[in-house]
This record gives structure tokens, C-alpha cells and sequence, in this order.
């Protein structure tokens, strides 16, 4: 696709802006499954500091959501405040 090299041109911004963070919030966490598959996968593993704070209400749904990525037990912190 034509747009393609545009959108790899984001990811890998992102994942370099991810990789000097001294911390990182997520507001609102709600990627579709397949796509917190890539974002969880490709770009938190980028992510060196300590912690990831997720800010969703839901934290329940966001906890079991991200249960099976080993890389981030540990560093996830959960905020239910509304942005």
C-alpha cells in the first residue's frame, strides 16, 4: 500500500521515543486484540524504564488484557482515574 512507508515511518518514531522514556502512561488503553498484540509485542518491548502506567477505569479488563506478557509483570502500574 501506498501509505504504507508512512505508517512504519510512526511505528519506528514511536518505538524510538519509547526506548528513551523515563516514563511511559498509556491513557485509555483499548487497542483492538489484534492490534495490542503489535503494540505490546513490538513497541513496549522497547521501553527501558522501570514502570508503564496504564490509565484506564477498567483496570480489571487491562490486568487480565496484558496477564500473559511476561516482559511486563512487574513494571505495570494502574491509574482508574478519567483523563
Amino acid at each position: 500500500y501506498p501509505w504504507a512507508q508512512y505508517i512504519d515511518t510512526i511505528w519506528n518514531h514511536a518505538a524510538g521515543l519509547l526506548e528513551a522514556a523515563t516514563e511511559v502512561r498509556v491513557i485509555g488503553y483499548s487497542f483492538n486484540p489484534i492490534d495490542s498484540r503489535h503494540v505490546v509485542n513490538e513497541l513496549f518491548s522497547k521501553v527501558k524504564c522501570e514502570k508503564i502506567v496504564i490509565q484506564n477505569k477498567n483496570v480489571e479488563a487491562v490486568k487480565k488484557n496484558l496477564a500473559s506478557y511476561k516482559t511486563l509483570r512487574g513494571r505495570l502500574e494502574f491509574d482508574p482515574t478519567l483523563f
